[in-house]
């Protein structure tokens, strides 16, 4: 039954057999049947609707989880756009160049391999704060900068990003390391399957 409905049809009748009840104790006259009949219904009506508790206690929709390609796609936006906002001249401006490349190459290394932190949450959820959180933050900071200050912010912001590569670093060693070991583990598992491994020499 529809809870709206349900709780308007329980007070009518509580109301209902609330006047038969005093119909039988004191008498309400031969009109009692209708009379307990309007009560009832105007009990009913006058019974506010009950909304159902899930309703009223429904979590928020969870927001989309961005994707790591999507991550990657993003992360390169924004390291075109400090490439053509951050004014630098001569070294340090090929330096920079080059720690944004090489950060942007570590993580796209990563993505790559996706399926290997989907095994290690902690991992996972690590290089997603990296792409999605703290990368982008950092650079927000930076291009919030007046251009005259670019020159020293530049510095701080590549000792932040050195924090990060060497974060994001170490994921992409654990990855290369699984990475051998199942190698080897498939070349142990393909030797013996085809009777390759070295015996011990026997003994004359």
């Amino acid at each position: 039954m529809n809870s709206k409905y349900s709780l308007k049809i329980i007070v009518a009748l509580v109301v209902f057999v609330a006047v038969v009840a005093a119909h039988a104790a004191v008498g309400l006259g031969s009109l009692w049947l209708i009379t307990a009949g309007a009560l009832a219904g105007v009990a009913g009506v006058l019974t506010p609707e009950r909304h159902p508790q899930e309703a009223l206690e429904a979590p928020p929709k969870p927001s989309a989880v961005v994707s790591p390609v999507e991550s990657l796609q993003e992360m390169r936006t924004r390291i075109k756009q400090l490439k053509q906002s951050i004014k630098l001249s001569g070294e340090q401006r090929q330096e920079f160049f080059a720690d944004l490349d090489h950060f942007f190459k570590t993580c796209r290394d990563v993505v790559q391999e996706w399926d290997h932190l989907e095994a290690d949450p902690f991992q996972e959820e690590k290089v997603r704060r990296i792409m999605d959180v703290y990368f982008p933050e950092t650079c927000r900071i930076l291009e919030e900068m007046p251009t005259a200050a670019h020159g020293q912010a530049v510095e701080d912001f590549r000792a932040s990003l050195a924090v990060l590569q060497t974060e994001i670093d170490e994921v992409h060693q654990a990855i290369l390391r699984d990475n051998l070991q199942e190698l080897k583990d498939n070349r142990t598992f393909l030797e013996l399957q085809f009777g390759v491994l070295n015996e011990p020499d026997e003994q004359s």
